[in-house]
Order: structure tokens, then C-alpha cells, then sequence
């Protein structure tokens, strides 16, 4: 997952909102500071830590703050960072660092994986608002967002289904996106007490889908894919597929694959489903491996092909597929051995491209 800047959350406030000071922004060079982002961005903990070590002597309150989220981040995080994710994040909190603020407020909240601690937990919730609360009053997008934040989860408030409303509505018509999902989600979920409305939400969603937002594309797609509340609508529903797996979403690709594959009511292609099934089996999705191996089987990408449906079965297999080993043993009583193994063979290979999803035949 990509490092959540400190510098990207806090743009509105950088933009100035008159009479209030302007958030802080990195005093280091901001060469090494992209140089840190962008190693952790690529996953390259270990190196991305080292990279804001040599930074985090400067005390700078956004290098501590991103500093802190890469020592958390990700399975090899050990107790002890974690515990030294805590002080760095107390440190830029108590530079006035809302971001810094917020996440530790959260995580003594919560304990996740620090001891709870709901008494300093409330501290850093107050001393967030008291700076959050003039910025959304005086109109800052991102401030009013966190105080729908606060609102809707009952953070250093008492939780308010209306006033997180409000503040995101006011976040959302200044052109914050994610608080029109999060609008979307409230009124889906009946997250605070709001009353679930399928339609507002829907229309939430849309709005937040005109600014490309993945998740929020892929949410009205499966909409018009599945009936859930509209019509059905699949041509509607591969174009919002497609624009979600362009934004980023790579759900939707197991999910254009299925309905370039479906042949009933509309214009099946199951060439277009091979290339949305291996995009998806890219990203480790067994369902489409097994999908795209059934392709091939049946012939419906031409002649029947159960060498290459082999290979796909072996890789769903691997990837944990429950009825994918059922096809492997019928395949095998058809396939000659030197089939198989060329079959394998390109199971490893493929593997080889993408580590990590698979482990090679033996």
C-alpha cells in the first residue's frame, strides 16, 4: 500500500485559509524526502526506513509522522517498532501535526498493537480538534473532512450521524472526492444512525465516480452488474469496470472477465474474458485462473486447448482453486507426459514473473 503523505492529507491546509497559520510543510531537502517516499511506495521497507533514519534527526514533524507509518507498516513489523512508531508519532503530534495526531489518537484507541489507552487517547483527540475545528469553520476541505471523520466514528465526540453529514457535505462541494465516498458509505451502511438509503448513496457514489475515484466506479458497476438497486445494465457496467481497473481497481478485473465471458442477453467475447482473466489471475486471483483454464478447455477461444488449460489449472490449483485439482486429474489422462511437463514447465515460468502468488512444481 502506498505511504499515506502527510504532505498530500494536509493540501487543503497548506492552501491557507485567512488568519490561520499554514500547515507545516518538510524542512529537509525535498530530494531525500521523495527519494524516502518512493522507496517506500515501491515496498522496499527496509530501505525506505533507513532512507528517513538519516532524515528523522532534523525532527521535522512530517518526516517523523511518515517515518512512523513505515515502522508500522506491513507483517514484519515487530513489537519494538511499533513501540518506536508511538514515540515518533508523539514526537511530530507534539509539533502540532494533525496527521501525527490523529494516528496516535487511533491507535491508543483502538490498541492496534500498542496497549490501549483511552486517556491519553482522548488528549491527542482534543488537541487535533482544537486545531481542526477553526480550519473547517473557516472552510478548509480537508479539516471539515476529519471533522466528519471524528463525527461519524464518535472520536473525542459524541458520535453524530447529522454533523458528520454536514461536515462531509461541506468537504465534498469544496472537491474533497474521498468525502463523497464517504457520504456514500454512510448512507449504504447506516454507519452513526443514519437511515440506509441505497439511492443517496448510489448518487454519492456517482459523484465521487466523476472524479475517476476506483473504488467508487467499481461500487456502481457491480451495482449495474448484479441488479443490486438498478436495472441491469451490462454495457453500462463493463464501461464503469473498465474506467475502475484504469484508475486502479484490480477487482475489476475478474469482473469484466466474467461478463465478457457470460453469453446470455448480450454480445459474449470471450477473447476480451482471456485478457481480463489473465490480468486478474496477475494479481493473484485463483477464481480467474480456474476461469480462464475452463476457456481454453471448452474451446471457447478457439480449438480446444488442454495443454494451456492444464497450465491454468495447475496455477489455480497452486493458488488454492478447491475444484481446480478435480480438472488436473482429468486432464492428465489425455495430456502425453511430455505435454505435461511442457505444461508445468510454463506454469513455473510464468510463475517466475510473478513471485509471490504461486510456489513451482517439484
Amino acid at each position: 500500500m502506498p505511504l499515506l503523505l502527510a504532505t498530500l492529507a494536509l493540501a487543503g491546509c497548506a492552501g491557507g485559509v485567512p488568519g490561520l497559520p499554514l500547515a507545516s510543510t518538510p524542512s529537509v531537502a525535498p530530494g531525500d524526502l521523495a527519494r524516502a517516499r518512493g522507496l517506500a511506495d515501491s515496498g522496499d521497507r527496509d530501505a525506505a526506513l533507513a532512507a528517513y533514519a538519516g532524515l528523522a534527526a532534523s525532527g521535522d514533524p512530517v518526516v517523523l509522522y511518515e517515518y512512523a507509518r513505515v515502522m508500522e507498516d506491513g507483517p514484519n513489523a515487530t513489537a519494538a517498532d511499533r513501540k518506536q512508531a508511538l514515540d515518533l508519532y508523539r514526537q511530530a503530534a507534539d509539533q502540532d501535526l494533525i496527521d501525527a495526531q490523529l494516528r496516535l489518537a487511533n491507535l491508543l484507541y483502538l490498541g492496534q498493537g500498542v496497549p490501549r489507552d483511552l486517556g491519553e487517547a482522548a488528549s491527542y483527540y482534543d488537541r487535533a480538534r482544537a486545531l481542526i475545528e477553526p480550519r473547517a469553520d473557516a472552510g478548509d476541505a480537508q479539516a471539515q473532512e476529519w471533522m466528519g471523520d471524528l463525527y461519524r466514528e464518535g472520536r473525542g465526540v459524541e458520535q453524530n450521524g447529522d454533523f458528520a453529514v454536514y461536515w462531509y457535505t461541506q468537504s465534498a462541494q469544496a472537491g474533497r472526492t474521498s468525502s463523497y465516498v464517504k457520504l456514500a458509505r454512510m448512507f449504504e451502511r447506516g454507519e452513526a444512525g443514519v437511515i440506509v438509503n441505497a439511492e443517496q448513496a448510489l448518487r454519492y457514489y456517482e459523484l465521487a465516480g466523476q472524479d475517476n475515484d476506483a473504488q467508487s466506479l467499481f461500487t456502481i458497476g457491480k451495482r449495474y452488474a448484479d441488479g443490486d438497486g438498478v436495472t441491469v445494465d451490462k454495457v453500462r457496467a463493463v464501461e464503469l469496470f473498465e474506467r475502475a481497473a484504469a484508475a486502479g481497481d484490480t477487482r475489476a478485473y475478474a469482473r469484466l472477465g466474467d461478463l465478457y465471458a457470460d453469453s446470455s442477453g448480450w454480445p459474449t467475447d470471450p477473447a476480451q474474458a482471456a485478457t481480463w482473466y489473465e490480468r486478474a489471475a496477475g494479481v493473484g486471483d485463483d477464481k480467474s485462473m480456474y476461469k480462464l483454464a475452463d476457456l481454453y478447455d471448452r474451446g471457447r477461444l478457439g480449438p480446444r486447448d488442454p495443454a494451456t488449460a492444464y497450465r491454468w489449472y495447475l496455477l489455480a490449483a497452486r493458488n488454492g482453486h478447491p475444484r481446480a485439482t478435480e480438472r488436473l486429474d482429468r486432464l492428465s489422462t489425455v495430456l502425453s507426459k511430455s505435454e505435461l511437463a511442457k505444461a508445468r514447465t510454463a506454469a513455473d515460468e510464468w510463475t517466475a514473473l510473478h513471485q509471490g502468488l504461486v510456489t513451482p512444481s517439484t
